[in-house]
């Protein structure tokens, strides 16, 4: 069926319909001097054409920035507030599609992996979730797998984030200048405690904040050391739910230097605060401190 067909009985317009006026006035402009110069204006020469076009591709993809953006806040804004914050933090997570899939560098998606990553990004459930949750046995959907604090979901997901960074560390360090938890040793005394004394829980608690997530020598500059601590946030959660996503992970960021840089920067090290979301949002470009 040819497109003029299509449209005299009614059908929905293929994509190069809708987009031939602005694929149009883009080609206009990127041969502007190639047009020039068959009609006698100018003598055609190569490098003003190159210029021509590294000059016009810039405003290009501005403009259809501006245009896609449009679209996408005209679709969101029917949908749930927390269907809306998911799609339109997907802009800045949703890197893993821009990844090649390379058994080497670890990733590669099973049809599943894809799928449910596929999901999630466009704020729909995986239709295979299991009906109850294992650690707490209430019943289980992707809000409640991000925010129970049974069964090892949330340590988990944590983890793997400091595991994986490591293993990046070690692939470009030598495997001796990686460490995981490291210690930060506050200048607050440590309260002592005899054999016989039963053990404080608060005292216990703080030795165990005391603990980076990794430690790499030589990151910033040779012969230091920088500590990384992570944190993974659910920027949905309720506590969360009005503030913008961004903020939040900039507000925690800002509260581990509170707590850790004075101590790393009084040993002559670096402290790295990794804080990102659940669904791959960073806090901001990574720097020493």
């Amino acid at each position: 069926m040819s497109p003029r067909e299509a449209c005299r009985l009614g059908t929905p317009r293929p994509y190069y319909s809708t987009s031939a006026q602005s694929n149009f006035d883009a080609s206009i402009l990127i041969c502007s001097h190639l047009l020039a110069a068959l009609r006698g204006r100018d003598p055609f020469r190569t490098v003003d054409h190159l210029a021509v076009m590294n000059a016009v591709k810039p405003e290009l993809k501005f403009r259809s920035r501006e245009r896609y953006d449009l679209a996408l806040d005209t679709i969101v804004t029917n949908l749930p507030c927390d269907d809306r914050r998911t799609i339109l933090r997907g802009k800045d997570s949703g890197q893993w599609l821009s990844a090649v899939p390379s058994t080497f560098n670890g990733t590669e998606l099973s049809k599943q992996e894809f799928q449910d990553a596929l999901l999630l990004r466009y704020a729909k459930s995986p239709g295979d979730l299991q009906s109850h949750c294992d650690g707490c046995g209430a019943t289980f959907n992707v809000r409640h797998g991000l925010a129970c604090k049974h069964g090892g979901l949330v340590i988990s997901r944590h983890n793997e984030i400091r595991d994986e960074l490591s293993d990046l560390a070690s692939k470009a360090f030598s495997p001796s200048s990686v460490r995981d938890e490291p210690k930060i040793h506050l200048s607050r005394p440590v309260e002592k405690q005899t054999a016989l004394a039963q053990p404080n829980p608060s005292v216990a608690k703080t030795q165990k904040e005391d603990c980076g997530d990794l430690l790499i020598r030589g990151l910033w500059s040779r012969g230091t050391d920088c500590i990384i601590d992570v944190r993974v946030t659910d920027t949905d959660a309720k506590s969360y739910r009005s503030k913008d996503p961004a903020k939040v992970l900039e507000a925690q960021e800002r509260e581990k230097k509170k707590k850790y840089l004075q101590a790393c920067l009084g040993q002559r090290r670096n402290f790295i605060p990794f804080v990102v979301s659940t669904d791959g949002l960073s806090a901001g470009k990574r720097k020493p401190c």
